[in-house]
């Protein structure tokens, strides 16, 4: 898991909080909440999918070398 995946499943998290807080900035407490608990799904998620493709690069080179 190198700097970079992080740094992109920070820049996914912080698109969707400022995109979602600016959505739904009338609407209440609660959906910013959603908001926040949808860009931490979301950075988790990409962070992971971005290890596991490193991970089967890494492997696929090992095969080949």
């Amino acid at each position: 898991m190198g700097p970079r995946n992080i740094y992109i499943s920070i820049a996914v998290i912080a698109t969707i909080l400022f995109g979602g807080g600016l959505a739904v900035r009338h609407a209440g407490g609660t959906a910013i909440q959603i908001v926040t608990v949808v860009a931490a799904t979301a950075g988790f998620v990409v962070l992971h999918a971005l290890d596991d493709r490193d991970r089967r690069r890494a492997q696929a080179n090992r095969k080949t070398a």
